[in-house]
């Protein structure tokens, strides 16, 4: 995983563990805490878009096909 990867999983966390810990500790409707749980949200997507859409680096052409010689019979 890569740094920003880390950063996301844990503001994920986070906000997670602060968004149930508001509608349970201080008795607030969820309604509340919608704000963090879109964030939570939000970090997991952006996670998930980084994980199966990577960057392509370098030359991403694939390389031309090669013609095979004919067989000498």
């Amino acid at each position: 995983m890569k740094l920003l990867d880390i950063i996301l999983m844990s503001l994920a966390t986070v906000f997670f563990i602060i968004g149930i810990d508001q509608t349970i500790r201080l008795q607030r409707p969820i309604v509340d805490s919608y704000w963090l749980f879109m964030v939570v949200a939000a970090c997991l997507i952006w996670l998930n878009l980084r994980k199966f859409n990577p960057k392509k680096e370098g030359n991403t052409a694939p390389p031309p096909p090669t013609q095979s010689k004919p067989r000498r019979k």
